[in-house]
């Protein structure tokens, strides 16, 4: 370790931030998730730019899909999102309000995917490449 003690802790580690840009070329190959905070894609979606605006205020998501490749999908948790309420999801311009359920198994698969209690989603959504959400 070549820091000195003390230097980590002038960070804060944000593992929802209302804004991702995620350059999906740029991925590490020897990874063992497919996910990239609240966004999370296969690895052969492996070109392309997902940019993604979470406005806890407006209990919305923007996302941007740029040239992807492939299908990917979008995490929520109740920090992120209130779902008592009707969700805004805006994708490359398009809006629309989803009634959004939280489910067990998502929250399952993700705690276990990720091993992390920061990473615990009870949603997600799934889109195609284009971001054309898939039912």
């Amino acid at each position: 370790n070549s820091f000195p003690p003390d230097y980590m802790d002038q960070f804060v580690r944000n593992p929802i931030p209302e804004r991702i840009i995620w350059d999906l070329s740029t991925r590490a190959t020897m990874r063992e998730t497919m996910s990239h905070y609240y966004l999370r894609a296969p690895y052969d979606t492996n070109r392309g730019i997902l940019m993604a605006l979470l406005d806890r205020k407006e209990n919305a998501v923007i996302l941007d899909v740029q040239e992807l490749n492939g299908p990917f999908s979008l995490f929520l948790n109740e920090e992120m999102v209130d779902f008592s309420q009707m969700i805004r999801l805006e994708v490359n311009g398009e809006a629309t309000m989803l009634s959004v359920m939280p489910d067990r198994r998502i929250l399952e698969k993700s705690t276990y995917d990720r091993g992390d209690p920061c990473y615990q989603f009870e949603a997600e959504i799934h889109f195609d490449a284009s971001g054309n959400i898939i039912l």
